[in-house]
């Protein structure tokens, strides 16, 4: 719990020197994506007979398509929120533990590669949240 915290406050205070200003936002082209349903890794495949369910979207599905994204012309993508969900919760929604990373989507490091793979391409990521 203290590590996600830490994670998240970097986040707020890195994004707040590095963010864009609203005119900046306003000229962004976003790609959202919600994260269970956008794209398993290369060894992973998803079959995915029970669309109630997770189907195996993963922090690094999403890095591994990040040139297909950039390819497209977006320069930002908004993801799912990442918090830890009641089963059945591959949306994000559905929140138990404000403070953790869901398993089903990768690790904390997971996330912050994802991060760090799309600032490195000048682009920039949005988490969101639901909150309660």
């Amino acid at each position: 719990m203290k590590v996600l915290s830490f994670i998240l406050l970097f986040f707020v205070l890195v994004g707040l020197s590095l963010s864009a200003s609203p005119s900046q936002w306003a000229s962004r082209t976003i790609y959202q994506l919600l994260t269970d349903r956008f794209a398993t890794t290369q060894n992973n495949p998803s079959n995915c007979d029970n669309l109630s369910s997770y189907c195996g979207g993963t922090f690094n599905g999403i890095t591994e398509k990040l040139d297909y994204i950039q390819g497209m012309g977006f320069d930002a993508i908004w993801i799912s929120p990442v918090v830890v969900n009641y089963p059945g919760g591959y949306h994000g929604y559905w929140a138990t533990d404000l403070y953790g990373i869901n398993p089903n989507f990768g690790t904390e490091a997971d996330l912050l590669k994802l991060k760090a793979a799309f600032h490195s391409r000048g682009r920039h990521v949005m988490l969101d949240v639901g909150a309660k």
